[in-house]
Protein backbone atom coordinates (compact mmCIF):
# COMPACT_ATOMS: atom_id res chain seq x y z
CA UNK A 1 0.00 0.00 0.00
CA UNK A 2 1.51 3.37 -1.01
CA UNK A 3 2.28 5.87 1.71
CA UNK A 4 -0.05 8.88 1.88
CA UNK A 5 1.29 12.12 0.44
CA UNK A 6 2.08 14.63 3.15
CA UNK A 7 2.28 17.52 0.67
CA UNK A 8 -0.08 18.16 -2.21
CA UNK A 9 1.31 18.72 -5.68
CA UNK A 10 0.01 22.31 -5.54
CA UNK A 11 1.87 22.96 -2.27
CA UNK A 12 5.07 21.60 -3.81
CA UNK A 13 4.62 23.67 -6.97
CA UNK A 14 3.96 26.83 -4.95
CA UNK A 15 7.12 26.14 -2.95
CA UNK A 16 9.05 25.49 -6.17
CA UNK A 17 7.90 28.86 -7.55
CA UNK A 18 9.07 30.60 -4.36
CA UNK A 19 12.48 28.95 -4.75
CA UNK A 20 12.59 29.87 -8.44
CA UNK A 21 11.85 33.54 -7.75
CA UNK A 22 14.27 33.64 -4.82
CA UNK A 23 17.30 31.97 -6.39
CA UNK A 24 16.71 32.30 -10.13
CA UNK A 25 16.67 29.72 -12.90
CA UNK A 26 20.42 28.99 -12.78
CA UNK A 27 20.37 27.94 -9.12
CA UNK A 28 16.95 26.28 -9.23
CA UNK A 29 17.52 22.65 -8.25
CA UNK A 30 15.40 19.74 -7.14
CA UNK A 31 17.40 19.69 -3.92
CA UNK A 32 16.54 23.34 -3.18
CA UNK A 33 12.85 22.63 -3.74
CA UNK A 34 13.00 19.48 -1.62
CA UNK A 35 14.53 21.46 1.26
CA UNK A 36 11.88 24.19 0.90
CA UNK A 37 9.06 21.64 1.04
CA UNK A 38 10.63 19.36 3.63
CA UNK A 39 10.72 16.19 1.54
CA UNK A 40 13.54 14.15 0.05
CA UNK A 41 14.94 14.85 -3.40
CA UNK A 42 14.05 11.24 -4.30
CA UNK A 43 10.40 11.84 -3.37
CA UNK A 44 10.38 14.95 -5.55
CA UNK A 45 11.85 12.99 -8.48
CA UNK A 46 9.27 10.27 -7.95
CA UNK A 47 6.47 12.84 -8.35
CA UNK A 48 7.91 15.20 -10.98
CA UNK A 49 10.60 13.14 -12.71
CA UNK A 50 13.21 15.88 -13.34
CA UNK A 51 13.93 19.61 -13.16
CA UNK A 52 12.47 20.45 -16.59
CA UNK A 53 9.23 18.62 -15.87
CA UNK A 54 8.98 20.38 -12.52
CA UNK A 55 9.48 23.75 -14.24
CA UNK A 56 6.68 22.96 -16.69
CA UNK A 57 4.39 22.03 -13.82
CA UNK A 58 5.32 25.27 -12.02
CA UNK A 59 4.40 27.23 -15.16
CA UNK A 60 1.11 25.35 -15.45
CA UNK A 61 0.29 26.00 -11.79
CA UNK A 62 1.21 29.71 -12.17
CA UNK A 63 -1.13 29.94 -15.16
CA UNK A 64 -3.98 28.35 -13.22
CA UNK A 65 -3.39 30.59 -10.18
CA UNK A 66 -3.39 33.61 -12.53
CA UNK A 67 -6.67 32.47 -14.08
CA UNK A 68 -8.31 31.92 -10.70
CA UNK A 69 -7.03 35.22 -9.36
CA UNK A 70 -8.34 37.19 -12.33
CA UNK A 71 -11.70 35.40 -12.25
CA UNK A 72 -12.00 36.13 -8.53
CA UNK A 73 -11.56 39.88 -8.98
CA UNK A 74 -14.54 42.21 -9.28
CA UNK A 75 -15.37 43.08 -12.86
CA UNK A 76 -16.48 46.69 -12.92
CA UNK A 77 -16.54 47.91 -16.54
CA UNK A 78 -15.90 51.60 -17.00
CA UNK A 79 -12.99 53.97 -16.79
CA UNK A 80 -12.61 54.07 -13.01
CA UNK A 81 -13.32 50.35 -12.60
CA UNK A 82 -10.61 49.65 -15.16
CA UNK A 83 -8.20 51.97 -13.34
CA UNK A 84 -8.85 50.25 -10.00
CA UNK A 85 -8.24 46.88 -11.64
CA UNK A 86 -4.99 48.08 -13.25
CA UNK A 87 -3.82 49.51 -9.91
CA UNK A 88 -4.51 46.19 -8.19
CA UNK A 89 -2.70 44.32 -10.94
CA UNK A 90 0.37 46.57 -10.89
CA UNK A 91 0.55 46.84 -7.10
CA UNK A 92 0.80 43.04 -7.10
CA UNK A 93 4.16 43.44 -8.85
CA UNK A 94 5.66 44.87 -5.67
CA UNK A 95 8.70 47.08 -5.36
CA UNK A 96 10.81 45.15 -7.87
CA UNK A 97 12.95 43.40 -5.31
CA UNK A 98 14.25 40.14 -6.74
CA UNK A 99 13.46 41.05 -10.34
CA UNK A 100 17.00 40.10 -11.36
CA UNK A 101 16.02 36.47 -10.76
CA UNK A 102 12.91 36.85 -12.92
CA UNK A 103 14.69 38.07 -16.05
CA UNK A 104 16.53 34.81 -16.79
CA UNK A 105 13.22 33.04 -16.16
CA UNK A 106 11.62 35.12 -18.93
CA UNK A 107 14.41 34.03 -21.27
CA UNK A 108 13.84 30.41 -20.25
CA UNK A 109 10.15 30.82 -21.10
CA UNK A 110 11.10 31.56 -24.71
CA UNK A 111 13.19 28.37 -25.01
CA UNK A 112 10.74 25.71 -23.84
CA UNK A 113 7.70 25.53 -26.16
CA UNK A 114 5.30 24.36 -23.43
CA UNK A 115 6.44 26.98 -20.91
CA UNK A 116 6.27 29.62 -23.65
CA UNK A 117 2.71 28.56 -24.49
CA UNK A 118 1.72 28.89 -20.84
CA UNK A 119 3.36 32.31 -20.51
CA UNK A 120 1.48 33.43 -23.60
CA UNK A 121 -1.74 32.11 -22.08
CA UNK A 122 -1.13 34.17 -18.92
CA UNK A 123 -0.59 37.30 -21.03
CA UNK A 124 -3.84 36.60 -22.91
CA UNK A 125 -5.70 36.15 -19.63
CA UNK A 126 -4.49 39.55 -18.41
CA UNK A 127 -5.25 41.19 -21.76
CA UNK A 128 -8.78 39.78 -21.70
CA UNK A 129 -9.29 40.88 -18.09
CA UNK A 130 -8.33 44.41 -19.13
CA UNK A 131 -10.51 44.36 -22.26
CA UNK A 132 -13.70 43.33 -20.43
CA UNK A 133 -13.26 46.23 -18.00
CA UNK A 134 -12.98 48.87 -20.70
CA UNK A 135 -16.05 51.07 -21.15
CA UNK A 136 -18.55 49.40 -23.52
CA UNK A 137 -18.33 52.24 -26.04
CA UNK A 138 -14.61 51.67 -26.66
CA UNK A 139 -14.01 50.12 -30.06
CA UNK A 140 -11.37 47.41 -30.50
CA UNK A 141 -11.47 46.47 -26.83
CA UNK A 142 -9.26 43.41 -27.37
CA UNK A 143 -6.64 45.55 -29.09
CA UNK A 144 -6.74 48.03 -26.19
CA UNK A 145 -6.36 45.14 -23.75
CA UNK A 146 -3.20 44.11 -25.57
CA UNK A 147 -1.98 47.73 -25.69
CA UNK A 148 -2.52 48.41 -21.98
CA UNK A 149 -0.88 45.13 -20.97
CA UNK A 150 1.96 46.11 -23.31
CA UNK A 151 2.23 49.47 -21.55
CA UNK A 152 2.66 47.62 -18.24
CA UNK A 153 5.27 45.26 -19.71
CA UNK A 154 7.12 48.09 -21.43
CA UNK A 155 7.20 50.25 -18.31
CA UNK A 156 8.50 47.27 -16.37
CA UNK A 157 11.41 46.94 -18.80
CA UNK A 158 12.07 50.70 -18.66
CA UNK A 159 12.19 50.51 -14.87
CA UNK A 160 15.22 48.21 -15.10
CA UNK A 161 17.25 51.23 -16.24
CA UNK A 162 15.38 53.96 -14.38
CA UNK A 163 14.70 52.45 -10.97
CA UNK A 164 14.52 55.63 -8.89
CA UNK A 165 11.04 54.56 -7.72
CA UNK A 166 9.72 51.17 -6.62
CA UNK A 167 8.57 49.11 -9.61
CA UNK A 168 4.84 49.32 -8.94
CA UNK A 169 4.91 53.10 -8.44
CA UNK A 170 7.01 53.59 -11.57
CA UNK A 171 4.70 51.44 -13.73
CA UNK A 172 1.59 53.13 -12.34
CA UNK A 173 2.96 56.57 -13.21
CA UNK A 174 3.60 55.46 -16.81
CA UNK A 175 0.19 53.79 -16.97
CA UNK A 176 -1.51 56.91 -15.57
CA UNK A 177 0.01 58.93 -18.42
CA UNK A 178 -1.39 56.43 -20.95
CA UNK A 179 -4.84 56.37 -19.34
CA UNK A 180 -5.01 60.18 -19.31
CA UNK A 181 -4.45 60.19 -23.08
CA UNK A 182 -6.94 57.38 -23.67
CA UNK A 183 -9.59 58.99 -21.47
CA UNK A 184 -9.06 62.78 -21.52
CA UNK A 185 -10.87 64.62 -18.75
CA UNK A 186 -10.77 61.64 -16.37
CA UNK A 187 -8.77 61.78 -13.15
CA UNK A 188 -6.59 58.85 -12.18
CA UNK A 189 -5.41 58.82 -8.58
CA UNK A 190 -2.32 56.83 -7.73
CA UNK A 191 -2.71 54.45 -4.76
CA UNK A 192 -0.58 55.05 -1.68
CA UNK A 193 2.49 52.85 -1.37
CA UNK A 194 2.28 50.13 1.30
CA UNK A 195 2.99 51.43 4.82
CA UNK A 196 5.75 48.85 5.36
CA UNK A 197 7.78 50.12 2.40
CA UNK A 198 10.91 52.11 3.20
Amino acid sequence: MPRPKLHSDDAILDAARRVLLRVGIEDFTLQAVAVEVGISRAALIQRFNNRDTLLRHVALRHTEVTRQGLEGMDCEPGVQGLWRFLCTLVCGMGSGEGIANRLPLILQETRDPEVKRLANERYRLVQHAIAIRLPPDIKSRDDWGVALQGAIAGATMQWLYDDHLPLDQYVLQRLKFTMERLFPGETFRLPRPPADRK
